[in-house]
């Protein structure tokens, strides 16, 4: 089968057109995979996940695809997979914060300390959460996996905030659901920061990483938008761009994570409510999406 090569002859990348660099996308199956690709243009780019029959019904068959089990296949085995490819971007993981520590540490460690050992460049998807001592094993997870990667040989770990957007929808919808029947609030006083990106942006930021790949490598860098709005800013504007006019009510978090069963999980209930920064962004990348644009083009997706 052959690739789809996204033609674009006056990009280079590091004085090469982008069609003559080979990118390997694991976990084609993913949320995140299934905005990413289609935003590579200019790249050869090689699929890679569990279902291939799945993989070509998402993304048609102008694809190479390859099926593999990354959790079961040997070193060996995955450098007969990479062989030919120029920069592997790890999208595959577990997002599960009720699974297991062994769970966890096999698919976002384990894997990416195998892909590692390919001594292929890898650009790593790993998330904020590995700054939070309370996201339990999912943070730890990500942080051996990270840890795991920087034994290798080049690579770029790029830390993704809370993504929201079409497709990710989990821990946001509920809420604006909420806030469009006119039940404004924010968790505790809504003074906290949020680190949220819009996932058109993470899509941009990859392909960044990869065109300035060797400026970059070795570089571990924080995906969310700047300046971070505070919770209370997300109400806000949720609540005026769907006409709804009430202030928001403050919600006790106890109270919160009581009724977190009915409508937010608990995990959601302290990712939204506690205050996060992270200031280490790529210098030279300017995101697309601020608050407003992002939550308009949100609710639209989302019809509301």
């Amino acid at each position: 089968m052959s690739f789809k090569v996204y033609e674009d002859k006056n990009i280079k990348v590091e004085g090469l057109n982008f069609c003559f660099m080979k990118v390997l996308v694991t976990g084609a199956n993913g949320r995140l995979a299934r905005v990413l690709v289609p935003g590579l243009k200019g790249f050869k780019v090689v699929l890679s996940s569990r279902d291939a029959v799945e993989t070509r019904r998402v993304y048609g068959a102008g694809f190479k695809v390859e099926e593999v089990d990354l959790e079961r296949v040997s070193v060996e085995g995955l450098k007969k997979l990479v062989k030919g490819v120029d920069v592997i971007v790890h999208t595959a993981g577990l997002v599960d914060f009720n699974a297991s520590r062994e769970r966890l540490m096999s698919v976002n460690a384990g894997v990416a300390g195998k892909l590692a050992e390919t001594g292929k460049p890898i650009v790593f998807i790993s998330s904020v959460s590995v700054y939070d001592g309370k996201s339990g094993f999912y943070g730890e997870s990500k942080k051996k996996g990270e840890e795991l990667v920087r034994r290798s040989g080049d690579y770029v770990i790029l830390r993704v905030g809370m993504v929201y957007g079409d497709g990710f929808t989990q821990g946001f919808k509920s809420v604006i659901g909420l806030i469009s029947k006119g039940l404004v609030f924010t968790l505790g006083d809504g003074g906290n920061h949020v680190p949220l990106v819009y996932y058109k942006d993470v899509v941009k930021t990859v392909r960044f990483v990869l065109k300035n790949f060797k400026r970059l490598k070795g570089g571990c860098f924080d995906v969310v938008f700047q300046p971070e709005p505070t919770q209370r800013e997300c109400v806000e504007t949720v609540a005026d761009l769907l006409n709804v006019k009430r202030k928001p009510l403050k919600v006790s978090l106890s109270l919160a994570r009581f009724a977190g069963g009915l409508a937010l999980k608990g995990d959601y209930v302290r990712m939204l409510s506690e205050d996060r920064v992270y200031a280490n962004t790529i210098k030279g990348l300017k995101l697309d999406y601020p608050l407003r644009k992002g939550l308009k083009e949100f609710l639209t997706s989302l019809k509301f």
